[in-house]
């Protein structure tokens, strides 16, 4: 059993089997795997951008900032705040647009977090609340967990969900060390900004941002590899021939079956990479 591209839309596949042994091994299991692959690179990304202020934050005074340590705390607090009220549109979004086209954007927009820090960070006379604006910018890449991890779930048989969205939940949570380690030591190397900027306080403040654009333009390079189709229109649990309705399952619940049955025959919604 193979994936049945739609003759109206390369980009849609009809029917996906996780569930069906003959078609993972064959197809499902490389596209499945690629998607994850990326989707850790890009949420691993979103979460380091989200936290980047807990370091720029502490920063700040050294490099002629006169706010208060209350506003410091708030330039920390407001991107979680942001990044966990992303999640919901967040999460609807793969549905919506599209895994796939989804992932891009998300990762695209987080250039402005980055290149917003990266400028305003050496601007002493910024007022706090243009910072704080700015701060918050970093909440997008909060939003990329919910809709990575709704989108993997989709592509991996019931018996490997919990792998994959393990793997997936822990790719971008490291993100969160990975900024904390790698940011304080990236600050003090002029070839970041290709020596272009002048050190503020001892540290290149604003490669806290730039060092992270070369990973965005690989994580939204390396989005349209995630499979070769946008697309699934619907998704079966057991062995059946593309185009029509499973008429077996095989170890699954009652329940679990009547309602992929209904999904697959009967569901309007159409769900895309």
């Amino acid at each position: 059993m193979t994936e049945k591209l739609s003759p109206k839309s390369r980009t849609w596949i009809d029917n996906w089997h996780p569930e069906h042994n003959r078609f993972w091994e064959s197809k499902g299991k490389f596209i499945a795997r690629r998607n994850l692959i990326w989707s850790i690179v890009a949420e691993h990304i979103g979460f380091s951008v989200w936290l980047i202020w807990s370091i720029v934050a502490t920063k700040l005074p050294q490099a002629g900032f006169h706010y208060t340590t209350d506003q410091l705390f708030q330039l920390v607090a407001l991107p979680g705040l942001i990044g966990s009220l992303l999640r919901f549109p967040y999460t609807f979004a793969v549905t919506a647009f599209g895994g796939r086209n989804w992932t891009i954007f998300s990762a695209a927009v987080l250039v402005i977090p980055t290149i917003a820090l990266s400028y305003f960070v050496t601007q002493p006379d910024t007022p706090f609340w243009l910072m704080l604006l700015v701060a918050a910018t970093a909440g997008l890449g909060g939003g990329n967990f919910a809709s990575s991890m709704a989108n993997i779930s989709f592509f991996f048989p019931d018996r490997m969900k919990g792998w994959a969205l393990g793997l997936n939940a822990a790719g971008g949570n490291i993100g969160v060390s990975s900024v904390q380690l790698l940011t304080p030591i990236l600050m003090t190397l002029g070839v970041i900004n290709l020596y272009q900027a002048v050190p503020i306080g001892g540290v290149y403040l604003q490669n806290a941002g730039l060092m992270w654009l070369v990973p965005i333009v690989i994580a939204v390079l390396g989005a349209p590899l995630r499979a070769p189709a946008s697309g699934i229109k619907s998704r079966s649990s057991g062995a059946s021939t593309p185009g029509s309705c499973p008429t077996s399952t095989s170890g699954r619940s009652a329940r679990s079956s009547v309602t992929r049955l209904r999904f697959r025959c009967c569901s309007r919604h159409n769900f895309r990479r």
